[in-house]
């Protein structure tokens, strides 16, 4: 089999790339000149370059979900565990230093560790995160992944969501989801430009 990789015509917008990738059946997609123009570059305006190949690579991402959603796979494995703690930044604090985990995020309402390998770890408040912590799924179609639970008689605990940088869908799934006593978080990837351009 041979791997295609268009390294012309192909535009940072969610109809190219999905075109490309899922009709045209490309490995990869060079872009080059849509991605760092011209014209930002005479401008010296990295944060517009940084934003384009941010909003890129995340529509890309999307897509490869959606083209694993097509063939059958929706559970992608374990996103993160979420983790009470009194104090979050102490906590993140002591597991930099001890456990040599970096953090992901500054503190606001959670924050994020990781270590050199793995899922990493979501440390907030009690009342955040909830006294028996949380477990984060990543799923690459949440519609389709909460008819699969239904169907095993597992309800939602809550409406899906979208996160306010309109990245992301999520929702919760009722008490004692899979037999846990954590709450389980189901999540995946979102791009309105990309479900748009697939309609």
């Amino acid at each position: 089999m041979t791997s295609l990789m268009p390294t012309g015509g192909v535009d940072i917008t969610a109809e190219s790339l999905a075109g490309w990738l899922m009709t045209g059946g490309a490995a990869a997609c060079g872009i080059g000149s849509k991605l760092v123009t011209k014209d930002l570059v005479a401008k010296k305006d990295f944060a517009a370059i940084e934003e384009n190949v941010r909003s890129t690579l995340h529509k890309i991402q999307v897509i490869k979900r959606k083209m694993l959603a097509a063939d059958g796979c929706i559970f992608c494995g374990a996103h993160h565990v979420g983790v009470p703690s009194d104090d979050m930044t102490a906590a993140a604090k002591l597991l930099g230093e001890i456990a040599g985990f970096e953090v992901m995020k500054p503190p606001t309402s959670t924050t994020f560790v990781t270590g050199s390998d793995g899922a990493p770890m979501e440390i907030g408040p009690a009342g955040k995160v909830k006294e028996h912590g949380h477990l984060a799924l990543e799923v690459t179609d949440i519609d389709k992944a909460l008819e699969v639970v239904a169907a095993k008689g597992i309800k939602t605990d809550g409406d899906v969501r979208v996160s306010s940088d309109k990245t992301v869908k999520a929702t919760y799934l009722a008490e004692g989801a899979f037999g846990l006593s954590m709450r389980v978080h189901l999540y995946c990837l979102y791009s309105e430009e990309v479900d748009k351009a697939l309609k």
